[in-house]
């Protein structure tokens, strides 16, 4: 206001330049940005002498400003708040960029620890699984196919199971090329895996040890399970017992009994 702009006139009268930004109404409720500046010129005694002003719209960068700082705000809501681990690293420096407060949870380490050491996230990985993400990191990541999963070991010594997936993308400045990705962390995933295979290996090993032949199909009539025992006691052939289709085994099965149209 006028405030602003007086005080501005008597530091510029004083010698100093003064630059401002400052809202400028132009009709009614409508207003546009101005960048004021005060220039003082001086005579060869260094006396003011005059001041040059200066005033530049600068509406669409305020707006365009304005709304990368909605943008970033919120991202950052989002990220801070998800159970994920957003990442964003240099490509060629390896320096951390951001990491989101998921980490601390993931890892159970404290962000500023990566960003000292971006070697940190690595250290935590399990042995056995090290050396294949280092390689995944050197090979796919700049080329945007890195998807792995590793086990890491967090202080407590516990471990969890992580889906680590990267890209990179272009930054504001073309020299600098930035990935960015996100972790999950799949433990319960895994968990509930290794639980189903044991369960399967188990019904397989009771189905094989059946003294009953047995055959389950699906809703399609394909061949989910089938026991020796069923291949036994029919005497099936190879190729029909091989196959994932039970219409050629139950075809053959009834064209052993008396009846086959009743089978």
């Amino acid at each position: 206001g006028q405030q602003q702009l007086q005080a501005a006139v008597r530091r510029a009268a004083e010698g100093e330049s003064v630059r401002y930004d400052t809202p400028v109404r132009i009709a009614g409720e409508q207003f546009i940005s101005i960048d004021f500046s005060l220039r003082p010129l001086f005579d060869a005694g260094g006396r003011v002498t005059e001041l040059v002003a200066s005033a530049v719209d600068i509406t669409e960068r305020k707006q365009a400003e304005a709304t990368l700082h909605d943008s970033e705000e919120r991202f950052r809501q989002v990220v801070e708040n998800i159970r994920e681990v957003f990442w964003m690293s240099d490509r060629d420096t390896k320096q951390v960029l951001y990491v989101s407060p998921g980490y601390e949870q993931v890892w159970g380490r404290p962000c500023s620890e990566i960003y000292k050491n971006p070697r940190a996230w690595i250290e935590a990985i399990h042995p056995e699984d090290r050396a294949r993400v280092l390689a995944a990191v050197d090979t796919k990541l700049a080329g945007g196919r890195y998807n792995e999963e590793y086990r890491i070991i967090r202080p407590d010594g516990s471990v969890r199971w992580i889906l680590d997936r990267g890209f990179p993308v272009q930054g504001e400045n073309p020299g600098s090329p930035r990935i960015v990705g996100i972790a999950e962390d799949i433990t319960e995933r895994k968990q509930a895996e290794e639980e189903l295979r044991w369960k399967t290996a188990f019904l397989e090993a009771q189905v094989d040890c059946s003294i009953d032949g047995i055959l389950v199909v699906d809703s399609e009539g394909k061949t989910m399970l089938q026991n020796q025992r069923m291949n036994d006691r029919w005497q099936l052939p190879l190729d029909i017992a091989a196959t994932d289709d039970d219409a050629m085994m139950v075809e053959f099965v009834a064209n052993q009994t008396k009846t086959p149209s009743q089978f």
